[in-house]
């Protein structure tokens, strides 16, 4: 099962995010907090993924959250990703 996996940091400028593939690392991408969104979903739809793990402060992520369900619905037409907030 493929996944993205990302710890947000609110206060670091640049973020990690991760691309795994059954327990395996396949990719990772840095992105500017601002663009994370879009970054997000850029890796989900090149990796054909839906599943999305996001850690950190959980009302900053649903913020991140509702931006990423947003830009999905503005560009694809459709909310077919599952985004998991989880608290660290």
């Amino acid at each position: 099962m493929k996944k993205i996996v990302s710890v947000i940091k609110p206060f670091m400028l640049d973020q990690t995010i991760l691309v795994y593939e059954d327990g395996n690392k396949i990719d990772a991408a840095t992105a500017n907090i601002d663009d994370l969104p879009n970054v997000v979903l850029d890796l989900a739809r090149q990796y054909t993924l839906n599943d999305i793990e996001l850690a950190g402060p959980v009302s900053y992520l649903n913020g991140i959250k509702k931006e990423i369900n947003e830009l999905e619905m503005l560009t694809y037409g459709t909310n077919s990703i599952n985004i998991k907030v989880i608290s660290n």
